[in-house]
């Protein structure tokens, strides 16, 4: 059977391609989930820097498939995978990710284009909103999505007729960038998203894209309150050294690999995707269950690549080099290393308060737990792993005994 989902490499960019060419990439079931899947790996490939979305055939993508949509209106529900949270995730992909569009983007096709960062266009491209028509509404995102790239007249007046518009009107909207014949359209995006990689910092790109999607809700003094947290830390960083000395030296920047250079604080969640994020619970009982199937693709996948990996050993005596051999097939993918007896968690030199609100049932026998906190982009920012509950718990019920109600 042929793959939904094809990818392919250029260097540091990495091709997806919707491969549905037959049913002009209508959206399916297996196309969603092969999608999602291919950019949660991308996520974590420190050797991609930037991705093209393409597709094969004459269409980008026409829209969601007759037959998923026959289905779920005689009342067989819509599947599980195609959860509405699921919908957004391209939007919080780390890296560059550019659109390559030929043929129809239609209803969910177009809304995948308009989930990546820069859409660039080939000469026969058709947009259409599309959803009024067969009676739906701006779904997954667009009513957001779209106002913010092309303003709200523009916006209102795509999603209300469904008309079509072509490149020629698109590119003088802003909803592409640029638009060029058919036959180089692949070829423009992928070198468009290779300058991008190859000169700018995978931090300041990651960061910048969080940026922009959550200071569009956000008031002016508060959005530069958050920019200001962010400029110090790049200012620290060794991404910037590497900048500076690539300007001074004329040359193109070497900057590391995300995670590997420059570490930025995550932005806060905002309230609106909060509801849609995975709880820490479930992030660290997935990659529990990974590590335990030795599924080290799914495990690092879970992991933000500047993710702090923490060990507790427990009261039983316990060798750091054994703790840390469990972790070596994704120590690579992580950011620094602690190891804190879970002994010394109710001192006052090593006791961390986040345990008061982690562990609220002290009555609870466990044996082992895994405690994960995610980022804003729904991986895991810190992992602790503490090998010893039963301790862990005494240590914790002594610290807040300690404390005067």
């Amino acid at each position: 059977m042929t793959e939904a989902v094809r990818v392919e490499r250029r260097g540091s960019v990495a091709v997806v391609t919707l491969n549905r060419p037959e049913q002009a990439n209508a959206w399916s079931v297996e196309l969603h989930v092969g999608y999602l899947d291919v950019l949660r790996t991308l996520a974590a490939d420190r050797e991609v820097r930037a991705v093209v979305l393409a597709a094969a055939g004459n269409n980008f993508c026409v829209g969601a498939d007759m037959a998923l949509l026959d289905g779920i209106s005689a009342g067989t529900g819509v599947p599980a995978e195609l959860a509405p949270e699921t919908y957004l995730e391209p939007a919080w992909f780390p890296k560059p990710l550019v659109a390559a569009v030929q043929g129809a983007a239609a209803g969910i096709g177009m809304v995948h284009s308009l989930f990546c960062d820069v859409r660039i266009a080939a000469e026969d491209a058709v947009f259409t909103t599309a959803f009024a028509r067969v009676g739906l509404v701006a779904e997954h995102g667009t009513s957001w999505l779209l106002p913010q790239i092309v303003g709200r007249a523009h916006a209102l007046d795509l999603l209300l007729s469904s008309r079509r518009v072509k490149a020629d009107e698109a590119l003088a909207m802003g909803l592409v960038s640029k638009v060029v014949p058919r036959d180089q359209l692949l070829d423009e995006a992928v070198a468009y998203a290779d300058r991008v990689a190859r000169t700018s910092s995978p931090a300041s790109l990651r960061a910048i894209k969080q940026q922009v999607l959550r200071h569009a809700v956000l008031p002016l003094a508060e959005s530069e309150q958050e920019t200001d947290r962010l400029v110090m830390a790049s200012l620290d960083g060794p991404d910037l050294a590497e900048g500076v000395a690539a300007f001074l030296g004329r040359r193109e920047p070497r900057f590391p690999a995300l995670g590997e250079g420059t570490v930025l604080p995550d932005l806060e969640v905002p309230a609106a995707r909060a509801a849609t994020q995975p709880r820490g619970a479930e992030a660290a009982e997935r990659f529990f269950t990974a590590t335990q199937a030795c599924d080290w693709d799914t495990a690092v996948s879970l992991l933000d690549p500047a993710a702090v990996l923490a060990t507790h050993p427990g009261a039983a005596p316990a060798d750091p080099v054994t703790a840390r051999e469990s972790w070596l097939r994704i120590r690579e993918a992580a950011g620094p290393w602690q190891y804190t007896d879970v002994r010394r968690i109710a001192t006052d030199d090593a006791f961390c308060e986040e345990h008061l609100v982690r562990f609220p049932e002290l009555d609870v026998e466990i044996a082992a737990c895994v405690v994960a906190r995610l980022g804003a982009d729904g991986r895991i920012v810190r992992l602790d792993e503490y090998a010893d509950g039963a301790t862990l718990r005494a240590a914790i019920r002594a610290r807040r005994d300690s404390v005067p109600a």
